[in-house]
């Protein structure tokens, strides 16, 4: 992933925070790992979390809203409003975690409240259409094919890391 960084100029610390974590999550999924594991990785790739209040924090409530998936709207609120993205990113987790298939609101919910903007909105609609197969990342590049412009190709190579890590069924490992 640092590579892929490197190659869409990916600097801003918050915007590789996003998309480290994005990959790192469903890789993680889709390895059957445990997801506090996947978590934690994902974040090691470039960041200790230990002595970072505010990721710290965000990483308790993710694990929290992923492991009891119980009152998983007081969880988003939870997160504090300076954290947009992270505020944005258990909202989209919480659309795949309630089988809800307005996968573009949860894109539209990133792209509009992410402090890293338009980078963070292709992870998550990464993360959800690989959650729902090839089909349902198809339909996020189709509905949103003017708002994406060059993205689709970042989007498309990360798509093709959590594809090539062999995509599984969510259920499989996270049964509601």
């Amino acid at each position: 992933m640092l590579s892929l960084c490197e190659k869409w100029e990916i600097e801003d610390s918050k915007d590789k925070i996003s998309f480290a974590m994005m990959a790192g999550i469903l890789s993680g999924i889709t390895r059957g790992e445990k997801f506090k594991q996947s978590v934690n990785w994902a974040m090691g790739q470039f960041f200790e979390t230990e002595g970072n209040e505010e990721l710290t924090e965000v990483m308790k409530l993710v694990v929290a809203l992923y492991e009891s998936r119980k009152n998983l709207d007081k969880t988003v609120n939870f997160i504090s409003d300076d954290t947009r993205f992270y505020k944005a990113f258990g909202a989209s987790i919480l659309v795949v975690l309630r089988k809800n298939e307005d996968l573009q609101a949860a894109v539209d919910c990133s792209y509009s409240n992410s402090a890293a903007g338009k980078l963070a909105s292709v992870p998550t609609g990464a993360m959800i259409g690989a959650l729902v197969g090839f089909d349902g990342i198809k339909s996020i590049f189709d509905q949103n094919k003017l708002r994406l412009g060059s993205q689709m190709d970042m989007a498309n190579d990360l798509y093709n890391i959590i594809y090539n890590d062999a995509i599984l069924p969510f259920d499989k490992y996270a049964p509601l």
